[in-house]
């Protein structure tokens, strides 16, 4: 391993990365896939979305109606707790 790119400082975000990245691996993860195959773009899960109205949280979990593969930039993500919440760039918009 190349070690010359390192940055020195206290929290050491290389060594967290590297770690980070060898635990995706250890459950047999590509963390960098060849392709994705989307199936929406943010635009039309937005659509969708306004179509079909909004669920209960508890009757999403139970029983998701749709998968929906979106790709694009995550800009934003926030955890907070059971629930976390992202917004996803794409070319047609964001969600």
């Amino acid at each position: 391993m190349n070690t010359k790119h390192q940055p020195t400082d206290a929290s050491n975000e290389y060594q967290d990365r590297l770690q980070k990245l060898h635990d995706i691996r250890e459950r047999g993860v590509n963390p960098y896939p060849d392709m994705y195959e989307r199936t929406h773009t943010t635009r039309e899960a937005l659509k969708i979305g306004e179509e079909k109205g909004v669920r209960d949280t508890e009757a999403i979990m139970e029983k998701p109606k749709d998968t929906m593969k979106l790709c694009g930039r995550l800009v934003s993500f926030r955890n907070h707790g059971n629930i976390s919440f992202g917004q996803i760039h794409d070319v047609d918009g964001r969600i």
